[in-house]
């Protein structure tokens, strides 16, 4: 009841929250297409064809590397390598669970822009994902368990480990699972994919609440501000920082200021036929006549480009799209503190490849100042979750199950000029400071990790030069987040830091502001900044004795989302006397004293007048209502949510869904089916597809459908397994997923 009386309270102050639409996952007819030959790195450059003005080259392969899926460079230009050798050995996922998984550690010796060394950092791992250099090692994703782990004796081999986390989601469903650990400008390594962020701190690991964005992959702009995508959303942004928002999930989940969705569009241009489309017996799916797709599929991987070796990119995302193979770019642009993308070349890609087995999973910033291309290389890409049998026996009869001994990783530079150099970071401190004025984001970003994690003191008055100095805005900025990483922010410096002329300083400043100046935060109510303004708002939301000045903010600029939302992540505990404080204050009084009586009651926890009652479940039904709810935090949750409000662009909610609640059958025929959109769920139109889950188990399904229909406060009967067995053979012939108007039937 208490989320319930949250949502309430946001929709109150709120008014109308607009939330952006989830896109349609596609399928379509079949192609008689040849069987691919496996390329060798030579041949593959020459199936490339990439936008004018820039040119790829190889930067590793096999034998060095195979399936690599993770990459992250060390302050000295070595690169870590994820290989995920166990996924997908054929389209059962044949052994799967072998400990083949490993780490590699790439080094260029002789300066030439080629790996030529290679050694096996870590290995006996299984389905290894996700990777990032830091403290001299490196945090690493093997679920369950986020590890750090360390070579100290220098033989380029892990010795060291230590477990940071033991949630790191699980074996089971590599599409669905924590991955992406990024230090972001906030000194804070967020996560795709998990609920939860790290800090190290005092020496130590320390955890707290995340926020799950986004599929596969992770980046942020020059501000810090973090952007994701989904296998059907091509790209999408917190256009506030998503901290104060963590630990408040209903309004984190109606909020349009996080999991902002940057472009509408979901149009692809590949350069060949595509076959292996996730949903390919779902007849909605748009292909052109050449049998390309139109529409995402897969994006995964998505990348901010801040580097120095590409001009004319520079802030452009750019996005992998594997399935398509292709990396698709966008031109980013801002107004008021909003972000939107257009495809960068209407009609054509940035890089487009004829090898079916191009399968670029994530891009990333180099030492180099260029943009690097992790390509995974092989034919089947779809996990046996949710492999059907249309695309299992097209693997089978194109022999796309072999080989799977390849993988590179490709460099992209401007196609004039001399090959760009890496930049290795100095040891001393006066040089790491200096380094964040550097015009590549990826030096920027390293110097601060490095002056953070080694707790250098000595920075700080180098620092405090920095940012009350004249240089760039970028460096400014990068020099007060260093600065608070380091806890050494003061009044003093903050005060300065909120007259900076650039509002991306200003803002970050508010973030940070002490309680002790909140005097001098109260008066930036006023700022000419949208973006300034929405995160003073954020902060005084957390100061009771600042409300006064909130009110103010909030009668002046209730109608701007990001300040309105802002707002709302500081009064949770005090929603019912901050509804009041603002009805008072804008006049409204009369009108919303119902509500707000209707806040108290729920705020109380006061029974409704028309109680749901449940009919007790009966051992073995509980029995069934706890394997379901296992099995829900393993299989369905990465979607829709532990708490079962789902994510835009992702998964409906589930709570008070009429699929959920009504006739049990319409539930276990989507799992057993899939669905296809359009499909109204409440009061919005979902256009995602559910691929169907029929490997589950007559027992697993009724289990899971239990606990949806009886958690959250449902009341819905339990599912027995006799009814899934019987409703499985009645529809034993169904191939296609099915439709709104057929499930309601």
């Amino acid at each position: 009841m208490r989320n319930r009386a949250i949502a309430a309270l946001v929709a109150l102050l709120a008014c109308s929250v607009m939330l952006s639409r989830a896109q349609e996952k596609q399928a379509g007819p079949v192609f008689d297409l040849t069987p691919p030959p496996p390329l060798t790195p030579e041949q593959a450059l020459a199936a490339f064809k990439i936008e004018d003005g820039f040119r790829i080259e190889l930067v590793a392969s096999e034998p060095m590397i195979q399936a690599p899926v993770a990459i992250s460079f060390d302050d000295q230009g070595r690169l870590y390598v994820v290989e995920m050798r166990g996924y997908m050995n054929d389209v059962a996922g044949a052994g799967e669970k072998e400990p083949t998984g490993r780490v590699t550690l790439l080094t260029d010796t002789d300066g030439d822009g080629r790996m030529d060394k290679a050694t096996s950092f870590r290995d006996g791992l299984v389905l290894p994902r996700a990777v990032m250099a830091v403290n001299g090692g490196v945090l690493l994703g093997v679920p369950p368990q986020l590890l750090f782990c360390k070579d100290t004796d220098g033989d380029g081999r892990a010795d060291v480990m230590e477990v940071v986390g033991k949630d790191f989601g699980s074996t089971g469903n590599p599409e669905h699972s924590p991955n992406a650990p990024t230090w972001m400008m906030d000194n804070w390594v967020w996560l795709a994919e998990s609920n939860a962020r790290y800090r190290w701190h005092g020496g130590a690991w320390i955890r707290d609440a995340g926020l799950g964005r986004g599929q596969w992959g992770l980046t942020q702009d020059d501000s810090g501000r973090i952007f994701y995508n989904y296998n059907q959303d091509i790209l999408r942004c917190d256009l506030l920082p998503a901290a104060p928002f963590a630990a408040h999930p209903p309004l984190a989940q109606a909020a349009t200021s996080l999991n902002y969705k940057v472009i509408q569009s979901r149009t692809l241009w590949p350069g060949h036929p595509t076959r292996s489309v996730t949903g390919l017996r779902n007849p909605l799916v748009a292909f052109r006549p050449d049998g390309s797709i139109k529409a995402a599929d897969s994006t995964c991987g998505p990348l901010i480009y801040r580097g120095d070796a590409m001009p004319a990119a520079r802030g452009n995302a750019f996005v992998c799209e594997p399935v398509g193979n292709l990396v698709k770019r966008l031109t980013l642009r801002e107004s008021d503190g909003v972000i939107t993308a257009d495809h960068a070349t209407e009609g054509r890609e940035f890089l487009i490849s004829t090898d079916e087995r191009f399968r670029p999973v994530l891009c990333a910033n180099g030492p180099d100042g260029a943009l690097y291309i992790v390509d995974m290389y092989r034919g089947v890409m779809e996990h046996r979750t949710y492999m059907n049998d249309v695309l299992a026996a097209d693997a089978k009869s194109r022999g796309l199950e072999q080989p799977l001994d390849r993988g590179r990783i490709w460099r992209v530079v401007s196609a004039s000029g001399a090959r760009p150099k890496v930049v290795k970071l100095p040891a001393a401190t006066a040089g790491r400071v200096a380094a964040l004025a550097h015009a590549n984001g990826w030096v920027r970003d390293t110097a601060q990790r490095l002056l953070v994690e080694s707790s250098a003191k000595d920075a700080a008055p180098l620092l405090v030069e920095m940012l009350r100095g004249n240089g760039t805005p970028v460096a400014r900025l990068h020099a007060l987040w260093t600065l608070e990483g380091l806890n050494a922010i003061t009044p003093e410096i903050v005060r300065a830091a909120l007259r900076d002329a650039d509002a991306q300083v200003r803002a970050a400043a508010a973030r940070v502001a002490p309680r002790e100046i909140a005097s001098e935060l109260m008066a930036l109510v006023s700022d000419p900044d949208v973006l300034v303004r929405a995160n003073v708002a954020s902060r005084l939301a957390s100061l009771p004795e600042a409300e006064a000045a909130l009110l103010k903010l909030l009668t002046s600029d209730g109608k701007n989302a990001l300040i309105r939302e802002a707002a709302l992540t500081g009064v949770r505990g005090r929603e019912t006397a901050f509804a009041a404080s603002l009805a008072k204050q804008t006049g409204h009084e009369a009108n919303t004293q119902p509500v707000i009586e209707l806040l108290q009651r729920l705020a109380a926890k006061a029974k409704p007048a028309n109680p749901r009652t449940q009919e007790p479940l009966t051992p073995a039904q509980n029995a069934l209502f706890e394997k379901g709810r296992t099995l829900y935090a393993a299989l369905c949750a990465a979607c829709h949510q532990p708490h079962g409000f789902g994510l835009d662009g992702l998964a409906p909610p589930l709570v008070d869904s009429e699929w959920v609640l009504g006739r049990p059958d319409i539930a276990a025929r989507i799992i057993l089916h899939g669905v296809a959109g359009p499909l109204r769920v409440g009061q919005r139109t979902w256009t995602l597809a559910m691929p169907p889950l029929p490997q589950l188990a007559d027992d697993d399904i009724a289990a899971v459908l239990t606990y949806i229909r009886r958690e959250w406060d449902h009341a819905a009967s339990p599912v027995e397994p006799k009814f899934i067995t019987e409703l499985r053979g009645k529809h034993k012939d169904r191939q296609l997923p099915w439709s709104e108007t057929e499930l309601k039937r």
